[in-house]
């Protein structure tokens, strides 16, 4: 706007004042202001090193499908257990979905025994519902979700959740019917009643009777664009990761990562030229949604400082790799995993070396569900408890209970008899020495 307004100040002198020497000072000094106010604008959305900031405690994350996610949360889940915070978690035991069907409504968690606690953490597979999220969530909450190239995506959707079997057809003859839009109706079908296509703007809640519309689709790119601070790239995970930390005033150690439910190089397809670019016609409106972050995403990057980003992207990788190595003993096939069990066995999980006993080594290989049964059993204790043991609930309330909150205290409690979980364990702290 500064630009355009004195580029149009220029062009009235020049017409009412044709004198050449004062044009060329006058167009120098457009010029000048043009630079400098881009100058200024890129260095007050750079970090500033060393000026100190306030953690941040306060986030939901819109855990997309197949997007690298699991890693983000199991990044966030770690953050939350050490800060005690109140994380929304699904109440029952058999599920780690928040909302699989419908978009998230806050009576989905009603009756939580932890519900009387102000909540922090959002980050459990959920259809986006701004309205009903912000509702249960702090004024100062960070919003942030993850986006991944959609026919890679798709790719792997449909391989991951045997869609195979849904639609009895291959991914290459999917590819194919999506010419003839006589098999729209079968192919608009979700497998399990919730994967399909344009999976992306599914879990952003866009109803899929507007996935035609390129319209409404750009009207919900919009919304989105103004409710999140930060939209990660799969591609760029670590970069993502970087401007997560720094979006939360985090530590490296808080945001390391392994690569939680990875597929084994066997279950992975590589798509033809052909297969790819249907797909991309077919997932339009992810492509759209992806299209629009990635542009947005290297722009921060471009506004972080690349030499500040690229030194800090090492940082991160080799903080990872010294955690991988001091606690990972093995990758290995989830049918040969013995202590979690992860639903799919396409993926690959993580076997602790022997004798380890260190909370971010545990945490770091724990499952997403395990993970979810973990941060359930502690926050019960918790809400329940205070920390010197003594009943935070008053007694006449545990009595009067409704049903349904009965119902999840005894999930929970049945949960943590069953796999001899102590109550209110103390966390082993400190790091891991790896020389031995």
């Amino acid at each position: 706007m500064l630009c355009k307004r004195y580029q149009i100040e220029v062009a009235r002198f020049f017409r009412f004042r044709p004198r050449l020497t004062y044009v060329a000072y006058v167009f120098v000094a457009v010029l000048f202001l043009c630079v400098l106010s881009r100058w200024l604008s890129a260095e007050s959305r750079k970090p500033r090193p060393g000026v100190p900031c306030k953690p941040r405690k306060n986030i939901v994350f819109i855990k997309t499908h197949k997007c690298a996610s699991s890693s983000v949360q199991n990044v966030i889940l770690r953050y939350a257990r050490r800060n005690n915070l109140t994380v929304v978690l699904p109440i029952l035991s058999d599920t780690h979905y928040l909302s699989r069907l419908l978009p998230f409504n806050r009576k989905m968690i009603a009756g939580a025994p932890w519900g009387h606690k102000e909540y922090n953490v959002f980050c459990h597979h959920a259809i986006f519902n701004e309205e009903e999220i912000s509702a249960i969530m702090p004024k100062d909450t960070v919003y942030v979700s993850i986006l991944r190239e959609p026919t890679r995506l798709f790719e792997s959707l449909y391989e991951y959740t045997n869609m195979n079997d849904f639609y009895n057809m291959t991914l290459a003859e999917y590819a194919i019917a999506t010419r003839d839009a006589a098999n729209y109706e079968i192919l608009n079908r979700r497998a399990h009643g919730n994967m399909g296509r344009n999976q992306m703007l599914f879990d952003f809640g866009v109803n899929p009777f507007l996935f035609e519309n390129k319209t409404e689709i750009q009207k919900a790119i919009v919304k989105i664009e103004r409710k999140f601070d930060l939209i990660m790239i799969a591609e760029y995970f670590d970069q993502s990761i970087v401007l997560l930390k720094d979006l939360m005033c985090w530590d490296i150690d808080d945001v390391v990562s392994l690569k939680v439910n990875a597929r084994e190089d066997r279950f992975k397809n590589s798509l033809t030229p052909e297969t790819a670019d249907l797909l991309r016609r077919w997932n339009m409106g992810d492509q759209m949604l992806y299209n629009t972050f990635v542009e947005k995403f290297k722009s921060k990057i471009a506004a972080y400082g690349l030499e500040e980003m690229e030194k800090d992207v090492q940082q991160l990788r080799e903080k990872s790799k010294y955690w991988h190595n001091a606690c990972i003993a093995e990758e290995v096939e989830t049918k040969r995993l013995t202590r979690y069990h992860i639903w799919s066995n396409k993926v690959l999980g993580f076997v602790l070396k022997q004798g380890i006993q260190n909370q971010t080594c545990e945490d770091l290989a724990r499952p997403e569900r395990e993970f979810t049964k973990y941060m359930r059993q502690q926050q019960l204790m918790r809400a329940l408890f205070t920390n010197d043991h003594k009943l935070e609930v008053p007694l006449p309330d545990l009595f009067n209970l409704n049903t349904n909150e009965t119902k999840i205290i005894l999930h929970v409690l049945r949960d943590m008899v069953k796999n001899k979980v102590q109550f209110l364990p103390v966390a082993v702290k400190g790091p891991v020495d790896i020389t031995g």
